[in-house]
């Protein structure tokens, strides 16, 4: 819900009349909109840190549930930084979006080979200026922030050509058109999964910066990312057609519906103890535990963009036309909106998972092994 509140708020700037009117062509106006939000991302990044100080502080003074090994404090931090995946998600959707119209060819093996290589050396660029900054400092909290977005960038910029690749090999031409289907979704997805297994084990087996992470570790995030980001685009493209021009409206009320059944249902699954046992074994809780979250978190920004366009779409359908000043204040509300959704999440959602857990926890004897995965 967050992910989409924040797509949906940066869909009502994009349809202000400085990126979609007389001056949408051109370049100053996207350049002008990019730095905009990438100062709005620093300055929320300050804000955030603070934040974050205090909530470490507190930690110190809190007693950690004997369960999770968190304190209070501690799932309002993970609060924010999910709340952070979120927003860089959601930004980098909205300027790549606005960016790659402009371009002159989408198209070709050329183009995706040229966008990776490119894409990969910024990666490389912003890891190294993050890892040399001063560890615990603002300064690198902020780096972390700006080279999550360039994830984001990365993946839904290799997205949209791999999606306009993906349609066009099912004999589709580019974009929402009555020759895409959700056969073209299930298969990208189900290759999307495929790549993020595969680069979870590379990853796993690489060797570790002092952080714990992989060395490269943004990079195989922006990789396992491309594919999925293009199955949500390929879908994107289904549902726009289907309920367009006039019933986006009940469309994304069905698409939010869908999608909280799927990841929930996606969420439970792959956490059933007889489901990771494997993985655990393999890769180690810790790791298995930080995978299985990615993929979750995946799916949940693929199905955020998917439910903001409609949303936007919903949007344009009901209320427009709208002055410029009307669309930037629906872009404020809808972004307090979708942090106040994150933040919420996080203050009442740990004590019903921790509760239910200790629940299930106790009807399991304490020599078995659904115990042990349970504690560990």
């Amino acid at each position: 819900m967050s992910g989409m509140l924040t797509t949906l708020a940066g869909s009502c700037i994009g349809h202000t009349t400085i990126l979609v009117g007389t001056g949408a062509g051109d370049f100053r106006f996207a350049i002008k909109y990019t730095v905009v939000m990438i100062m709005v991302l620093v300055a929320l990044g300050s804000i955030l840190y603070i934040h974050k100080k205090k909530l470490h502080a507190a930690v110190q003074d809190e007693e950690k549930d004997s369960l999770t090994g968190y304190s209070p404090s501690e799932y309002l931090a993970l609060g924010v930084d999910d709340g952070i995946r979120n927003l860089t998600g959601a930004m980098a959707s909205v300027l790549v979006n606005i960016w790659f119209k402009k371009l002159p060819w989408t198209h070709g093996l050329s183009f995706f080979i040229e966008t990776l290589v490119v894409g990969v050396l910024a990666l490389i660029l912003g890891e190294t200026i993050q890892l040399w900054m001063t560890k615990g400092s603002m300064g690198r909290y902020i780096m972390k922030m700006l080279n999550g977005l360039l994830v984001g960038i990365v993946s839904w910029w290799l997205g949209f050509s791999l999606s306009n690749e993906t349609q066009n090999i099912f004999g589709a031409p580019d974009g929402p058109s009555k020759d895409v289907n959700y056969k073209m979704f299930i298969v990208a997805l189900f290759c999307a999964c495929i790549n993020m297994e595969l680069f979870n084990i590379i990853s796993a087996k690489l060797c570790k910066n002092k952080e714990g992470h992989p060395y490269g570790f943004i990079i195989f995030s922006a990789i396992k990312g491309t594919p999925m980001f293009s199955a949500g685009l390929v879908l994107n493209n289904v549902v726009q057609y289907r309920y367009g021009p006039n019933d986006y409206l009940s469309g994304t009320l069905i698409w939010v519906a869908i999608a909280a059944v799927f990841i929930i249902s996606f969420d439970q699954i792959a956490q059933m103890p007889a489901l990771t046992e494997a993985k655990i074994l393999y890769y180690g809780p810790k790791v298995a535990h930080q995978f299985g979250r990615a993929t979750v978190s995946l799916l949940g920004q693929i199905f955020a963009f998917v439910c903001g366009s409609m949303a936007s779409s919903a949007l344009m359908e009901c209320l427009a036309p709208m002055s410029d000043a009307l669309w930037i204040a629906y872009f404020a509300f809808f972004q307090l909106l979708g942090c106040t959704v994150e933040f919420a999440r996080h203050q009442w959602l740990p004590g019903t998972k921790s509760a239910g857990a200790r629940e299930w926890l106790l009807t399991k004897p304490a020599g078995t092994r659904e115990y042990q995965l349970l504690k560990e």
